[in-house]
């Protein structure tokens, strides 16, 4: 998937930022100069993110929030990654530059832990 010097650079680069930050590291096949990565299709960009995002649960540098309410989604960390897996767009164009993560589809944003 990414080394853990490609998560890091993900993780603190992110920091205090929504999701849409994250996913721009795998908006574009094979990532961009500062990221490279070998994720081509929109499949493996899209686990790459889930992947992150999973990391970043399960070592508590996010809790997953209901956009609407600010309140903490109340399931597992497995349980909040199938939330995403499932509403996920299926391609780039459903993604609209990042914008899916703030429309009512988008289980949940980031609230940042320190």
């Amino acid at each position: 998937m990414l080394s853990n010097a490609q998560y890091e650079f993900i993780a603190e680069g992110c920091e205090d930022m929504e999701l849409d930050s994250i996913w721009d590291y795998f908006s574009s096949p094979f990532g961009s100069q500062f990221l490279p990565h070998r994720l081509q299709s929109f499949e493996e960009r899209r686990d790459g993110f889930l992947w992150v995002l999973n990391r970043l649960i399960s070592e508590k540098r996010i809790i997953l929030v209901d956009l609407t309410t600010h309140a903490c989604l109340r399931c597992s960390a497995e349980a909040q990654l199938y939330l995403f897996r499932k509403a996920f767009p299926s391609n780039d164009a459903e993604m609209d530059g990042g914008l899916w993560f703030f429309s009512p589809a988008c289980p949940g944003g980031a609230s940042w832990q320190r």
